[in-house]
């Protein structure tokens, strides 16, 4: 049994710091996290960048001091220069997100930062050998909107093999097959797979033939763990006790996506989760702290 599950600071820690950037990961390590998830893309110029949009968000994203009047352009279609000139340290006042984070604290002038500028970061001593989740930002049901797979998984691995830290990430994606040609590529990387609800699915009009990929079940730990998975990562109401169990008994780790509340941990120490990933990395820590 893990009654203390590792606690992931999700996108650096979305609700306390501006995400994805390094002010956030900065902080998430100060606080003395287990690690550390980001989210990846290419850029135009072959550059791995931080970022989870796949088109640059209004509601996120300045340009010399004013808001994006609508969305931008796909972060795969600009330079890694072209990027920089974007303010990401704040979010819009009054914005879905303002609203999902009051407590964010702006940190003017962050920019998106490269892969290389995280992994360097974390080769730091303060950082406690710190692990990286890295969520591959490719699209299962629409690929146009992202750069190519393969390309994305190849920069990710150039970027570990220089920094040494193959053994300190997981790369983690809802494309199943970008992990398996991580596996290919670099056999004794660590995946996680990820899954989304089945009803989330339903709603969406996801096609069937997608739902080995992308919905939770018996069945698809099974597949998981055929494939080289290290962990299965839903959504925390998703990882029920006996969910938890079958994917221990296949031999998976079980690394939850994003759980925020007393309520959440609980339910998650209960059913003995090994990874909690989470917008407020510091209430996870002080409930695990008792």
């Amino acid at each position: 049994m893990r009654s203390h599950p590792k606690i992931i600071a999700h996108r650096g820690g979305a609700g306390l710091r501006p995400e994805n950037t390094m002010a956030a990961i900065n902080h998430a390590l100060a606080l003395g996290v287990d690690g550390i998830e980001v989210d990846v893309h290419l850029s135009a110029d072959g550059q791995v960048i931080v970022h989870h949009d796949d088109a640059l968000n209004p509601h996120t994203t300045r340009l010399n001091g004013e808001w994006l009047p609508e969305t931008g352009p796909l972060v795969k279609d600009l330079s890694f220069a072209a990027l920089q000139r974007y303010d990401v340290g704040r979010l819009q006042p009054g914005s879905s997100l303002a609203r999902k984070h009051p407590n964010q604290v702006a940190v003017d002038g962050e920019r998106i930062p490269l892969l290389s500028d995280v992994l360097a970061r974390l080769d730091e001593e303060d950082a406690f050998k710190a692990e990286i989740l890295i969520e591959l930002k490719t699209h299962p049901i629409d690929p146009t909107l992202s750069s190519d797979p393969d390309h994305l998984v190849q920069g990710i691995l150039d970027a570990l093999r220089h920094a040494g830290m193959i053994e300190r990430a997981v790369l983690i994606s809802f494309n199943w097959d970008a992990l398996d040609y991580a596996l290919r590529c670099q056999p004794d990387m660590r995946t996680g797979y990820l899954t989304y609800p089945r009803e989330e699915l339903i709603a969406r009009k996801v096609p069937e033939d997608l739902f080995i990929t992308l919905a939770a079940g018996p069945d698809v730990f099974h597949a998981m763990a055929k494939r080289g998975a290290v962990f299965w990562g839903p959504l925390h109401r998703e990882a029920s006790k006996d969910f938890v169990a079958l994917a221990h008994a296949c031999g998976l780790e079980v690394s939850v996506w994003t759980a925020n509340d007393r309520a959440a941990y609980d339910a998650l120490v209960h059913a003995e989760v090994d990874y909690i990933t989470t917008d407020y990395p510091d209430r996870m820590l002080d409930y695990r702290r008792g």
